[in-house]
């Protein structure tokens, strides 16, 4: 997979892993190359998304993995609908891993992606209506790591103080871990 990447051969990636999924190698395989994902870009993106979701259907604990969240983080620049059709059943999956991951992930892409229309709206949803605990605690993450990035400062500002009314326990924890990540911060003058 490295190398036909480094050759810019996508599509014949593609083509490689689609058999693999086809062969039903074993999850740790999948969760080996899971990271290589970001890196593919084929001619026809549709054939990679449905190819991930077969990978997910079959081996649905690689959606609990750290590789997984990281593939995500990447996956919005090139494939944010297919990113969104996730952070939307996760956001309300009343799982907390999932509901957590929904709350990191939508705020990074909101900040990042601002151009993109669904992502304020979706924001909205997951964190404040109707939100839950696990939701807010990824936003709190996301936004108290976005933080002392001088780009999503003032976004992340906002979302914080947003989020504070509704908050409790480890949510104020993480927080507070702000204090930690950035040296100074200056008061807003209004």
């Amino acid at each position: 997979v490295h190398a036909l990447l480094l050759a810019g051969q996508h599509d014949r990636v593609l083509a490689v892993l689609t058999r693999a999924s086809e062969r039903g190698e074993d999850d740790r395989v999948w969760r080996a190359i899971l990271h290589w994902f970001r890196y593919l870009k084929p001619t026809n993106r549709e054939e990679l998304e449905g190819l991930l979701d077969t990978v997910f259907k079959r081996y649905p604990a690689l959606l609990r993995t750290t590789e997984l969240a990281i593939l995500f983080a990447y996956l919005h620049w090139r494939h944010a609908g297919f990113v969104r059709s996730y952070l939307e059943k996760w956001a309300a999956s009343g799982d907390e891993y999932f509901e957590q991951l929904a709350g990191e992930l939508t705020p990074l892409i909101a900040f990042l992606q601002p151009k993109l229309p669904w992502t304020k709206p979706l924001l909205e949803q997951v964190v404040f209506g109707p939100g839950t605990d696990s939701t807010r605690l990824g936003a709190i993450n996301a936004a108290v790591n976005l933080f002392p990035d001088l780009e999503c400062r003032e976004r992340a500002s906002e979302l914080l103080v947003r989020v504070i009314p509704q908050i409790s326990g480890v949510a104020w924890n993480n927080l507070f871990d702000v204090f930690r990540l950035v040296d100074e911060i200056t008061p807003d003058p209004s």
